[in-house]
């Protein structure tokens, strides 16, 4: 399944230490350009 996700999962997955979600929920996930850069400004990686 393709997902298309904006800033507000990651957010939250980030805060619990769960990005692996993703992975085990969906086969391809977009992240907009837009949406990278604004995770960039909030989000560690």
């Amino acid at each position: 399944m393709l997902v298309v996700s904006n800033t507000s999962p990651l957010i939250a997955l980030a805060k619990i230490n769960q990005f692996i979600i993703f992975q085990q929920l969906f086969q391809t996930v977009l992240i907009p350009q837009a949406v990278s850069e604004n995770r960039a400004t909030m989000i560690p990686l």
